[in-house]
C-alpha cells in the first residue's frame, strides 16, 4: 500500500533525516488506488487521531544516526481497519537514556491514507537480551490522500520497540489521548469534542471554509438546550454520520444508507452499557 516504504527506508538507512520533507513531497499516487465513487472525505476540519498501531518492526544501526522501523495494522478513528509504517530516527551518539528524536508516519486503508511526522525523545533501555525504545512526543499531519484529502492536525504520539539481539523488534504505537485502561471509548463518557455539519458554509477555528464543525461537546450540550449560548454554531446544524469503513464525515454516501443505528466517534457501540448513550450520537450509514 505505501509507495514510498522502500526509499523512506533506505533514506534512514543512509542517515538522510532532512528527507522526511522531501519524502512527503515525493508522492505521486494515493494509497488504494486514484480515487472512490464516493467522493473526498473533509477532513479540514482537524479531526483528531485516536488511532492505536501493533505489530513488527527493525533496529537500525548508524553513525551517527540510529533508527527504527515498525509496520503492521492500525485500527480507532479516522482509520478504522488499515495498516500503517512508522519509523523514529535519533542520534544514538549523545549522552544520556533519553535523545532528542523525529519520526514519520503513514497510516493507511482502502479508502486513502494520512501522512505524518512525529517530534520528541526516545528513551533507549539496553537489556542482556535485547533493547527496548519508548518514543513520546507529538504528531502533526502533513498530507492526507484519497478520501482523507484535506487532513490536518496535530497531537500526543507514542512508540514502543522491543528488540532482541538480531534487530527484530515488536512494536506498539497509538496517536491521540492517552489510552486508558479499559480499552476503547465508552459511551456515557463525555468526549471532548463533537462533529457538526453545518447546513451551511463557514469559517472554521483553522481558517477553512467548510460545513464540518468540530466543537467542544460541553459547548454542543449547552447549545442543544439553549442555542443563544453559542451563536456560533449554524441553526440546524446536526451531528455527522459515520460511515461503514469511512468513519466520520458530513460527505454524502452514494451506496450508503442510514441504518438506524447510533454509533461513537469510533463507530462502536458496547452491549454492556445500560446508562445514557451520551458518546452515541453518529448515525451508522452501512453499505447496501
Amino acid at each position: 500500500m505505501f509507495l514510498r516504504r522502500a526509499a523512506l527506508v533506505a533514506a534512514l538507512g543512509s542517515c538522510a533525516i532532512g528527507a522526511f520533507g522531501a519524502s512527503a513531497q515525493a508522492r505521486t499516487t494515493p494509497a488504494g488506488g486514484a480515487g472512490h465513487v464516493f467522493g473526498k472525505r473533509a477532513l479540514a476540519y482537524v479531526q483528531p487521531l485516536n488511532e492505536s498501531e501493533s505489530g513488527t518492526g527493525t533496529l537500525y544501526g548508524g553513525s551517527p544516526f540510529c533508527s527504527a522501523v515498525g509496520e503492521g495494522s492500525v485500527s480507532g478513528s479516522p482509520i478504522s481497519s488499515g495498516v500503517f509504517l512508522h519509523v523514529v530516527a535519533w542520534d544514538c551518539t549523545s549522552p544520556g537514556p533519553c535523545i532528542g528524536a523525529m519520526g514519520f508516519v503513514e497510516l493507511g486503508d482502502s479508502s486513502g491514507e494520512i501522512v505524518k511526522e512525529e517530534t520528541g525523545s526516545v528513551c533507549v533501555q539496553v537489556g542482556a537480551t535485547g533493547t527496548t525504545l519508548r518514543f513520546r512526543g507529538s504528531y502533526t499531519i502533513l498530507a492526507g490522500y484519497d478520501a482523507y484529502d484535506g487532513a490536518s492536525g496535530s497531537g500526543s504520539s507514542s512508540a514502543t520497540f522491543v528488540c532482541q539481539l538480531d534487530g527484530s523488534c515488536s512494536f506498539t504505537g497509538h496517536e491521540g489521548a492517552a489510552s486508558q485502561k479499559e480499552g476503547p471509548f465508552k459511551k456515557g463518557d463525555d468526549p471532548t469534542h463533537v462533529l457538526l455539519c453545518s447546513p451551511t458554509l463557514v469559517r472554521r477555528s483553522d481558517g477553512t471554509i467548510g460545513n464540518a464543525l468540530q466543537v467542544p461537546w460541553l459547548d454542543y450540550a449547552a447549545w442543544l438546550k439553549d442555542a443563544k449560548t453559542h451563536p456560533e454554531i449554524p441553526a440546524g446544524s446536526i451531528p455527522a454520520k459515520y460511515g461503514q469503513g469511512v468513519g466520520l464525515t458530513c460527505d454524502n454516501l452514494p451506496g450508503y444508507r442510514d441504518s438506524g443505528t447510533k454509533v461513537d466517534e469510533q463507530g462502536t457501540l458496547p452491549t454492556d452499557q445500560t446508562g445514557p448513550l451520551e458518546g452515541a450520537i453518529y448515525p451508522y450509514w452501512v453499505k447496501t
